[in-house]
């Protein structure tokens, strides 16, 4: 038998297996379902699925929230949590905060991936941003246009002064929209 890969089954998986092979597996002395019981049956976990999706969806920061913090949250209204309401809100805020670093974190390497792209293509146009000025008829949005249309590809007859050895206007990655460019020209 080849070694299995990967983290092993969570406890959840694991009883969700044991409940299906029990159910495929019926003991010789109970008598078989009939197609309106296994109908009734069928419904009643999707029912329950439906419901914990429902639950993940509403109380879930993000992947870095734990299930069992919203199935507690879900629970807050139960009689049986008196006491224990305290430490599941106090939970609640530290996994909201958690996402919200999470989410600046991104957001800021995000933002240096962009500085860094930014700073190569105005390099790579720096003759044609140079050209923008009032009453030119480069303004931000033609250079931008023209650097989008000349991403890939450029004539002899577009380029400019300094760029004689100039193949594209691109840096090899997607191209971004005319807002885009617009945007980073003029930052």
């Amino acid at each position: 038998m080849p070694k299995s890969k990967g983290r092993p089954p969570s406890e959840a998986t694991l009883e969700k297996k044991r409940i299906e092979k029990m159910l495929r597996n019926r003991p010789e002395h109970l008598p078989l379902l009939s197609d309106a019981q296994k109908a009734a049956l069928q419904e009643s976990f999707d029912q329950a699925e439906r419901i914990r999706q429902e639950i993940l969806r509403d109380y879930k920061y993000g992947k870095t929230t734990p299930d069992s913090h919203a199935y507690s949250m879900a629970s807050l209204g139960d009689e049986s949590l008196i006491g224990h309401e305290k430490n599941i809100l106090e939970d609640d805020i530290f996994y909201e905060k958690r996402a919200e670093n999470y989410r600046a974190a991104g957001a800021k390497a995000t933002s240096e991936k962009a500085k860094v792209r930014i700073d190569k293509l105005k390099k790579i146009n720096q003759h044609l941003i140079a050209r923008i000025r009032p009453g030119s008829r480069y303004s931000p949005h033609s250079v931008a246009q023209m650097i989008q249309s000349q991403w890939e590809t450029i004539s002899p007859a577009e380029r400019h002064s300094g760029e004689e050895h100039l193949q594209c206007r691109g840096d090899g990655q997607a191209c971004p929209s005319v807002s885009t460019l617009r945007r980073w020209i003029m930052s």
